[in-house]
């Protein structure tokens, strides 16, 4: 079977997103690009979409991220938290700017960076790839609102805009709770 690497958002998920006019008056250490910050969760999301989320069964992290990346950049390949079983997937919106989630084949080698999750405290691993070889595009996600799955390798390429993107992570409390799941959730939902 294979895997689902990305769901799209239905439109009205935008509504559950605080998208400020000027991000850098609510985060003003946004201000350097190339930075991700941790953020208090009530900081981008409305009630609306905490209560949703809560009705649902899906329990965010209390601190997600912003992604800053310059324009005209093609990150290393990465995968974010592999062997985190809670953190399966994310859920990113992009609040400025436009870019790419490509999904890779990698040849090279992996590098592992260790550091404590925000949440916890507890070792958390992001791994990274070096002395590449390849690279082979599998899959891309371009839109704007999405479940995506991240413990597979996968790079951030931007366009000519600097691209700010909010990334949450649920709370994964089955291994059997995977992308599949969200898929159900949605597919559950009134058509938009």
């Amino acid at each position: 079977m294979m895997r689902i690497n990305y769901i799209e958002l239905p439109k009205f998920f935008k509504e559950f997103i605080k998208i400020p006019d000027n991000i850098e008056t609510m985060v003003p250490k946004i201000k350097d690009t190339g930075n991700f910050i941790s953020v208090p969760l009530k900081t981008f999301v409305t009630e609306t979409g905490l209560a949703w989320f809560k009705e649902h069964d899906v329990f965010l992290h209390p601190t997600p991220f912003l992604f800053d990346m310059p324009p005209n950049i093609t990150s290393v390949p990465h995968i974010d938290s592999n062997y985190d079983p809670t953190k399966l997937v994310a859920i990113n919106f992009v609040l400025r700017g436009y870019g790419e989630v490509q999904w890779v084949d990698v040849e090279g080698d992996k590098e592992y960076f260790i550091f404590p999750d925000s949440d916890t405290g507890s070792p958390s691993v992001y791994t990274t790839f070096k002395n590449i070889k390849n690279v082979t595009v599998t899959d891309v996600w371009t839109g704007d609102a999405a479940v995506i799955h991240i413990q597979d390798p996968h790079r951030i390429v931007t366009k000519e805009a600097r691209r700010i993107l909010l990334t949450m992570r649920p709370k994964i409390t089955s291994p059997n709770r995977t992308m599949n799941d969200f898929a159900r959730i949605l597919e559950s939902l009134p058509r938009w």
